[in-house]
């Protein structure tokens, strides 16, 4: 199913689970996404963060 496949992680950002690489902290406690083969690195709403709590 593609809902499971994808996540909204902040008001403009949608991500692919398969395409994340990794997942880390700022300074200031916010989490952001580093994707696969990509530089780009994503911002993750406080309601996004939710998401990836237990992984």
């Amino acid at each position: 199913r593609a809902a499971s496949r994808f996540a909204q992680v902040h008001r403009s950002v949608i991500v692919a689970y398969a395409a994340i690489d990794h997942i880390e902290r700022d300074l200031l406690g916010r989490q952001r996404i580093h994707l696969r083969g990509h530089r780009d690195v994503l911002p993750v709403s406080r309601a996004g963060a939710g998401l990836f709590r237990q992984m």
